[in-house]
């Protein structure tokens, strides 16, 4: 490492991490203020399967800290300890210790169930010592030394005993003759480097599943309506190559996905490099490594917490996070502009003027209490180039954006009071673009800042209240708050700009009664330009739910003929309010809005023992108030029910049926539609599954000028199998066989149109998954 002092630090920090708290004398006592430190009794030896072992604190945990946990291996064994007030004893007689190596971690568990590793032990396992006869007081020790090529301390500890009276610190041969300083047996040196070469955590987990896709058969009619491939075989791969390690203070995680397909236009990037698109090809990957409580990403990751200048933007890239102190913490991305795949421009920052680079600071004001007040400021600059990607097409011209945001996040310390709000500045630009320009003289566009602010406040007015022994109120109230200027806009957030938000609702529930009321007020063209028509928007929802059993007869033996109900309601209104003159808009009123819209559904559940039902009832109604389009109103009514039946424990059976009437006022015609969808699904047994859809439906005005008719038939059996031998030899697979056939048929008697279509394909699958 070039940086020694860098390399020391790493040193120390490891060897504290691993060896914390140890005291060669175990127990000393400490007052309450000093850091919890936990030390072994079986640290560098080897200890029988059925010999108790046993951990010293310096002192006993307070109710404030939590309480201890300790797990062997993967297994918690945190209630086989017995807990005196300075040490955790573990007792094997009902469960003998595991033999060979195992790691040992005693955490400390939080009242929130927050669980922080205090210290980690490696705990060796074997057969019991045989006594010192003058046979075997040359045997060697079974475990291996903390440390490469050095003495077991309790071999040390013992001295000139077992040694024959030699001096302490001496090393003989086998022979019996001394040892120079320093100088090592053949034995010694024959030893396997465990130690160097040892993780606390390394594991390799690959998933790779090829499948085979088919359609052998397919009939169309018309002929005209034949596809580009009727029949086809194509062979997909997807695979996921996983790999976890960790060692003292570094720990890393990393996966990397790969897709492919024999059919060129389903490779990945196809639409982006046509037929040069490689049909294997790396879909996504992250890597993520950990030194102490420095986190760096690299990879496919998101980034950002300001809601209006970087939020959760995905991309490929790298950032980084530190705790600098309890207080403070940094974070920083670099990330391409859009969205890439594949192994070109891997780090995602090939392009200078094609990605977005940002950073945060955070500062806790009540470190005991994370995020009961906290303060994040943010930082971005983004640039975009008109490139296409793999999922996207050209931009249509040059972007730029840069900005400064800051959040506010305070809760107090019952959680009744929640409050997350933030503000941003940025700068958005074109910047000129000769492609675009095509030699002519363009007025560029001015880079101006405009600001942008949210608030997003609750208070729990009423929690846990207790009405009677066995319900609980809650109502809370929350406020939200947004205002976005005109010509707003951050590459890295999307959010509309010229708009002010303003949103009032209430949400409370008394046991199993829950309801909900919320009023919405959203204002645009905030800087009153008379050349654009300004408009307001107003909404009321109101929602309510409850099972009748809470309300009517016995709680304790609810009926089954009392279903579960819930409404709900929403009124829109929309209006223009500012008509700008010489707009064209006294031409044609009809394009002001003034429209109000409502919507409102019940339903209702019943639960039998194996029967479900359930009704649905939908009405809207959208009134079009405008002087030359006040007729023009539209009226919607639905009916639904549904009927799930389980006929066995293997077999289930289920029935739809939705009636739809839609009412034109200004035409005065109604369109009518009926849908009638049986089905069934029958476990053959553990590993296969027959499984059919059918669905008629039935459209056409009252006066029976137009009328469908569309019938769908879709049955499929899947098999699924698999072979496990050890983790590194199992194969699972899935084959399927699906039938489907669509009919279709319209008609328009007063223009004396008939259309009919068919279309019946036949599909095979068969996957394996490796691994």
């Amino acid at each position: 490492m070039k940086n020694p002092a860098l390399a020391l630090i790493m040193f120390l920090g490891f060897v504290a991490s691993t060896r914390a708290g140890f005291t060669e004398g175990g127990f000393a006592s400490q007052s309450a203020d000093q850091p919890l430190t936990i030390s072994a009794s079986f640290i560098d030896r080897q200890v029988a399967p059925d010999e108790p072992i046993e951990f010293l604190m310096n002192r006993p945990p307070n109710k404030a800290e939590g309480s201890l946990a300790v797990t062997v291996g993967r297994a918690d064994l945190t209630a086989l300890f017995t807990l005196a007030k300075s040490s955790l004893r573990y007792d094997p007689k009902m469960l003998p210790l595991p033999p060979g190596e195992s790691e040992v971690t005693v955490f400390l568990v939080s009242p929130k169930n927050e669980w922080k590793e205090l210290a980690r032990f490696t705990l060796r396992v074997g057969r019991k010592d045989p006594p010192a006869t003058e046979n075997n007081t040359q045997a060697k020790p079974q475990s291996l030394p903390a440390d490469p090529g050095a003495n077991p301390p309790d071999q040390a500890a013992r001295g000139a005993e077992e040694q024959g009276g030699r001096g302490a610190g001496e090393q003989r041969t086998t022979d019996g003759s001394v040892l120079a300083a320093g100088q090592r047996t053949t034995d010694d040196d024959s030893r396997p480097q465990k130690r160097a070469a040892r993780f606390d955590k390394l594991d390799f987990i690959p998933a790779i599943t090829v499948s085979i896709k088919s359609q052998p058969a397919q009939s169309t009619f018309p002929e005209a309506n034949r596809p580009e491939r009727p029949t086809f075989t194509d062979l997909n791969l997807q695979a996921s190559f996983r790999s976890e390690m960790a060692r003292g203070l570094f720990a890393s995680e990393t996966q990397f996905d790969f897709v492919g397909s024999s059919f060129q236009q389903e490779a990945i990037r196809f639409g982006q490099l046509g037929e040069d698109a490689p049909q294997i090809d790396l879909s996504s990957y992250l890597m993520q490594f950990q030194i102490g409580k420095a986190k760096y990403l690299l990879g496919h990751t998101s980034y950002g917490t300001n809601r209006q200048l970087i939020s959760d933007f995905s991309s490929r890239g790298m950032t980084f996070a530190l705790p600098l102190t309890s207080r403070l913490d940094f974070s920083a991305a670099a990330m391409n502009g859009t969205s890439i795949v594949g192994f070109e421009n891997f780090f995602g920052l090939a392009r200078r003027r094609h990605q977005l680079i940002s950073s945060a600071l955070g500062f806790e004001f009540l470190p005991k209490r994370p995020g009961g007040l906290r303060l994040e400021t943010s930082v971005m600059d983004g640039w975009l180039q008109p490139i296409s990607s793999f999922n996207q097409g050209d931009v249509n011209d040059a972007e730029r954006s840069r900005g400064i945001g800051f959040r506010l996040i305070a809760t107090d310390a019952a959680g009744r009071f929640r409050l997350d709000a933030g503000m941003a500045r940025s700068q958005f630009v074109n910047p000129s673009d000769p492609f675009l320009d095509q030699g002519q003289n363009v007025v560029g566009v001015a880079a101006l800042w405009r600001n942008a602010r949210y608030a997003d406040a609750s208070y729990d007015l009423l929690k846990d209240f207790s009405v009677t022994k066995e319900k609980k109120a809650n109502l809370t109230f929350s406020f939200r708050h947004e205002r976005v200027d005109p010509l707003y806009r951050s590459l890295g957030a999307s959010t509309q700009a010229d708009k002010i938000q303003n949103e009032f609702s209430l949400n409370g529930s008394i046991g199993e009664i829950s309801a909900q009321y919320a009023h919405l007020r959203l204002n645009d063209n905030l800087a009153d330009i008379p050349s654009i028509l300004k408009s307001n928007t107003r909404s009321h929802t109101l929602s309510a739910g409850t099972p009748l059993a809470s309300l009517i007869g016995d709680p304790a033996k609810p009926s089954p003929l009392l279903p579960r109900v819930s409404y709900n309601f929403n009124r829109t209104l929309q209006f223009g309010v500012a008509i700008p003159a010489g707009g064209g808009f006294e031409l044609d009123p009809a394009a002001v809005p003034d429209q109000v819209s409502t919507n409102q559904g019940l339903t209702a559940d019943w639960q039998f023992q194996k029967v479900q039902f359930g009704y649905r009832l939908n009405h809207s109604f959208q009134n079009n108030r405008q002087a030359a389009s006040d007729l023009a109103d539209l009226t919607n009514l639905v009916n639904g029910f549904t009927v799930g039946i389980s006929v066995a424990s293997a077999l289930d059976l289920s029935f739809d049926l939705n009636a739809e009437s839609a009412f034109d006022k200004q035409s005065r015609v109604t369109d009518r539609t009926l849908r009638l969808a049986p089905g069934f699904n029958w476990r053959m047994n553990q590993k296969s599954v027959l499984a059919s859809n059918v669905s008629f439906t039935v459209a056409g005005d009252a006066a029976d000028i137009r009328n469908n008719r569309n019938i769908s038939v879709d049955i499929q059996y899947s098999l699924q199998f698999g072979v496990e031998r050890d983790r590194f030899r199992k194969v699972g697979g899935q084959f399927f066989i699906r039938y489907a056939n669509q009919y279709a048929r319209s008609r328009d008697r007063a223009f004396g149109l008939s259309d009919l279509t068919k279309n019946q394909t036949l599909n095979l699958g068969l996957s394996f998954t490796f691994f």
